[in-house]
C-alpha cells in the first residue's frame, strides 16, 4: 500500500492543531487579513499504513478557495506535491480552477 490522501475530520483535529503548533509556531494562522483557526479549515490528510505525512488546509468562501498550509512531513516523497494536487482537484470539482 502505498500515500493515500483523505478529508480530515473531527478525530484529526487536535492532531491538526498540534501540527499548526509545531510548524507554523501557533493554533491559527493570519492569511489575507484573517485569522484562521484548524476547525474552521477543510483539510487533506496523506496517510501511509495509519502514519499521518502530510497536510494542506484549504479555506473556501464565496467563489474563491485558497491553500492555507501545506505540511509534508517526510521530505522527498512528494507527499507535497500529492497533497496540491488533492486540492487543485478539490477545487476543480467545485469549478474553482479550470
Amino acid at each position: 500500500m502505498g500515500i493515500e490522501t483523505r478529508k480530515t475530520n473531527s478525530s484529526d483535529l487536535e492532531w491538526i492543531r498540534n501540527l499548526f503548533i509545531n510548524n507554523w509556531g501557533s493554533d491559527f494562522i493570519v492569511s489575507r487579513g484573517k485569522i484562521q483557526k484548524p476547525e474552521n479549515l477543510e483539510g487533506i490528510i496523506a496517510e501511509e499504513n495509519g502514519e499521518k505525512l502530510g497536510l494542506a488546509t484549504v479555506n473556501a468562501e464565496n467563489n474563491e478557495m485558497e491553500l492555507v498550509t501545506l505540511d509534508s512531513l517526510k521530505p522527498g516523497r512528494g507527499i507535497g506535491t500529492i497533497l496540491l494536487n488533492e486540492v487543485i482537484n478539490m477545487a476543480k470539482k467545485r469549478r474553482r480552477v479550470k
